[in-house]
Formats: C-alpha cells, structure tokens, sequence
C-alpha cells in the first residue's frame, strides 16, 4: 500500500506540541533540581573561603605628578601609516 501524503498531522500542530513538551520537560528539570540543590540544608561546616584582606590606602598625588607632559618629538609618517 503506498501513502500519497505528507504527515498525518499538520507542521504548526507539530511545533505547537513540540513546544509543550519543551515546556513541560523543562518545568519538571526546574523542580528536580530546586529539590536537590536549592532545598538541601547547608553544610555545617565552615566554608573554606577567606577573603582577601582589603588595605585602605588611597594614593597620594601632588599636582607635578597628574599634569606631567612628555618630551616627544612626532615622527613622521610613510605612505602605509598615513591617513588620507
């Protein structure tokens, strides 16, 4: 017997139950994992984690030093680095 058509169901239904199960799926990994991972009590342990410790030193700057030019002389330019 040969079938002469496409599928049996038209291609937005197929999206459209594609996208359910998607969605489905989905939602059910969400409660999985919030059971699993975000639910568990924390270890009572204490966390191996230390922080850095912070030094609150501001730099100090006098006004010779934020406004200091350079000496520099510009060289000039050959065909490959001029700008037309």
């Amino acid at each position: 017997m040969v079938f002469a058509g496409g599928l049996a169901i038209p291609g937005w239904a197929l999206i459209v139950c594609i996208a359910v199960g998607e969605l489905l799926i989905g939602g059910a990994l969400y409660f999985i994992l919030k059971k699993v991972i975000l639910d568990k009590e924390p270890d009572p342990s204490p966390a191996s984690y230390t922080p850095a410790i912070n030094h609150e030193t501001t730099p100090t700057y006098t006004p010779a030093q934020t406004h200091e030019t350079a000496n520099v002389t510009p060289t000039p330019t050959s065909h490959a680095t001029e700008i037309a």
